[in-house]
């Protein structure tokens, strides 16, 4: 039987908002998903993990500078071949 999960990249900012997130919550609320979970380190993390992604669904779960990170790093991927 074929595997129906939807391939799923999180890109997660554990500093946004004062680190005030339950990773064990949104696992749970994800687990219909297969998932690849990013935790971001430094300034340009996100802005990397979203540049290639063209497999899935993409969540990001960070602020302000964070999707925009991701943004600009959606904006700069190579297009599909």
């Amino acid at each position: 039987m074929e595997d129906s999960k939807v391939k799923t990249r999180v890109i997660c900012n554990p500093a946004s908002s004062g680190g005030d997130y339950e990773p064990t919550k949104l696992h749970g609320a994800l687990e219909g998903y297969e998932l690849e979970w990013i935790t971001t380190e430094s300034p340009g993390d996100a802005r990397e993990a979203s540049r290639n992604w063209r497999d899935g669904l993409l969540i990001v779960v960070g602020g302000d500078g964070t999707i925009s990170e991701v943004v600009n790093g959606l904006g700069r991927a190579s297009p599909r071949a």
